[in-house]
């Protein structure tokens, strides 16, 4: 039988005590992918992983793929893999939101509605959909890194997998996302040590990777701030720094961040959308799916989204041959005007984004941001370059980097993230001492009842207790806009109670905690059943590693014999997500006897 606490040779990694970490960027909708990793016994040489599939000639080496999946009757296709013949699923990070959740114009977007429809005709949920992605994903990486460095090593080396979310993410899509990772094998048991998965927040793992770039510029000086604003496909993050020291380098994160669905996917829209209106809905609505896709590939894609930069000039886009009027050429010719028009909602937004984050940079450190630092796919675009200059004037200036810095910058930070975490990074190199919690983490629990204290309703008789109580009291471990970095665990005490004969004397029985997370800048003491803002989170599942007859026997407050069952729940926040560890007798837990179900767990009782 495996023993109940881990052994103290698993934590023995390698022979020469090695781990291999993996960032991935998961991006959104015909957003792009991106894996970078790295072996923690050279913990500078990061790699990124490229060789993909492809359909067409120069994609094979790009940095990042498409998040595309195409189900076939001859198999599932990925990425650049996808034939130019069929219709991909995309949009695959949104379907993981809530409905509610997005604003009126996403809600009945005509490509979100499709990757709905596209969903439903192949039989599949979002998170079933993204898992398939994720495991071709990660079959392509591992095959990348065993070719890099062989089979053996792989095999006797433990993994740390970080991958990156929005901001604006609310934790329940991130369970969403974590489950989606377990079943794409991400998690699979492994011989040589279990493979950890843990969470951060594509504007952190930009800034990481960005501050690392310009750890040796001799400007930085310790008081300047940063905006780094991670400008991808479907959303724009931004978060703020604060320079503590420059020997080494040391950054505290000054401000919360902020964040909207504003990526350059929706650009994709409203250019398809503009298109449809100069050729016409009777036209538009004839011309095949693929046709559409290699139009917006080849002239928006690759082409003007890429190129304008507000300039004066004409556009010239080759339409799909149903288009051919009087069998000339399927050709129109855009103005400069026309295309500024589809980038300006989106630019817009960023624009009022970085304002206002500015504006509280501003108001805490009593001066501006000394850069606006743009990365991210979107945050290469030209238009978006030129009209920050313009509204940020000589308060700050704004910062794009050429080449591919930018666009691996979210994957590269979450290595860098990850070695932070092990202690594997010198701490010359780069320090983050401050990172801040933008929502807040808590157990309910029961307590003795105080009528000058407690809700009336929470009031209960709790027989086993032989006392009243009250129910539905949250006791919160991190609060929204706390210091995460540096916080060390939290522990709970908890108990249950069972009558000496309730149960058989040789059963191991179960125990459920739920973790809650509310988004309120104060979270409440009690959790009220008429109010939303305190959510489930996930589910603690603990399974008693001894039997029932070996619980201790205690005197309730009548008297009577009940046994007790005494856990600890340890909590540590990274930022972007929450780890958990149940100890029992002094001993950690192993995962045999306890699970964190984060999507259809039942509400604990009250």
């Amino acid at each position: 039988m495996t023993p109940p606490y881990p052994n103290p040779d698993d934590n023995h990694r390698t022979p020469s005590n090695s781990l291999l970490l993996f960032g991935v960027d998961f991006g959104t909708t015909c957003s792009f992918t991106g894996v970078a990793w790295v072996r923690t016994d050279q913990p500078e040489n990061i790699s990124i992983v490229t060789n993909w599939e492809s359909e067409f000639y120069g994609n094979g080496e790009r940095e990042k793929c498409p998040t595309s999946i195409h189900y076939g009757s001859d198999g599932t296709t990925w990425g650049y893999a996808i034939p130019s013949t069929v219709e991909p699923i995309q949009w695959l990070k949104l379907l993981l939101v809530n409905e509610d959740d997005l604003d009126d114009h996403l809600k009945h977007s005509p490509q979100l509605n499709r990757a709905r429809e596209l969903l439903r005709l192949a039989g599949k949920d979002a998170i079933e959909t993204v898992a398939d992605f994720l495991k071709l994903l990660w079959d392509h990486v591992l095959k990348n890194v065993r070719q890099s460095i062989g089979n053996r090593l792989v095999d006797k080396t433990p993994f740390r997998v970080v991958l990156t979310i929005p901001a604006i993410w609310k934790t329940d899509v991130v369970a969403r996302m974590r489950q989606a990772a377990r079943q794409a094998g991400i998690l699979a048991d492994r011989s040589c040590g279990q493979t950890t998965l843990s969470f951060i927040t594509e504007p952190e793992a930009a800034a990481l990777a960005t501050f690392s770039d310009m750890k040796r510029r001799p400007d930085i000086e310790t008081g300047d701030a940063f905006v780094v604003a991670d400008c991808g496909g479907g959303t724009a993050d931004l978060i703020s720094y604060e320079v503590r020291n420059t020997e080494p380098l040391e950054f505290s994160e000054c401000v919360e961040g902020t964040g909207s669905l504003c990526g350059g996917i929706f650009l994709d829209q409203d250019f398809e959308a503009l298109l449809r209106n100069r050729i016409g809905n009777k036209i538009w609505d004839q011309i095949p799916h693929s046709e559409i896709r290699k139009t917006m590939v080849l002239n928006w894609e690759h082409g003007i989204k890429q190129q304008f930069d507000g300039t004066p000039r004409d556009w010239t886009i080759d339409l799909p041959p149903q288009c051919s009027k009087r069998g000339e050429y399927p050709r129109i010719t855009l103005e400069s005007g026309h295309v500024e028009e589809v980038f300006e909602n989106v630019t817009t937004q960023i624009e009022g984004l970085v304002s206002q984050q500015s504006s509280r940079v501003e108001k805490k450190l009593k001066k501006h941001p000394k850069y606006v630092i743009l990365v991210g796919g979107f945050g290469c675009c030209r238009f978006l370059y030129e009209r920050l200059c313009i509204i940020m004037g000589s308060r700050s200036e704004v910062l794009r980097s050429s080449g591919p810095a930018p666009w691996t910058a979210v994957c590269r930070g979450a290595v860098i993230y990850s070695l932070m975490s092990e202690g594997l990074l010198s701490s010359s190199f780069l320090r983050v001492s401050s990172r801040i919690s933008r929502a807040s983490f808590g157990l309910q629990f029961q307590e003795p009842f105080d009528r000058r204290r407690h809700h009336k309703d929470d009031q209960f008789y709790d027989l086993k207790e032989g006392s009243f109580k009250a129910r539905r009291q949250m006791r919160w471990f991190l609060i929204r806009g706390e210091d995460v970095a540096g916080k060390k665990p939290t522990e709970v005490k908890y108990f249950c109670s069972y009558f000496e004969d309730e149960l058989p004397m040789n059963f191991h029985l179960e125990a459920y905690t739920t973790v809650y997370t509310c988004e309120d800048p104060k979270p409440p003491t009690r959790r009220d059943l008429e109010k939303t803002s305190v959510k489930q989170l996930c589910k603690i599942q603990i399974r008693l590693p001894v039997p029932f007859s070996q619980l201790p026997i205690e005197k309730n407050g009548v008297g009577a014999s009940v046994r007790r069952f005494y856990y600890v729940i340890e909590m540590t926040s990274h930022g972007a997500s929450v780890e958990f560890s149940v100890n029992f007798q002094g001993q950690r837990l192993v995962s045999e006897h306890f699970d964190v179900l984060f999507e259809g767990a039942s509400e604990e009782p009250d």
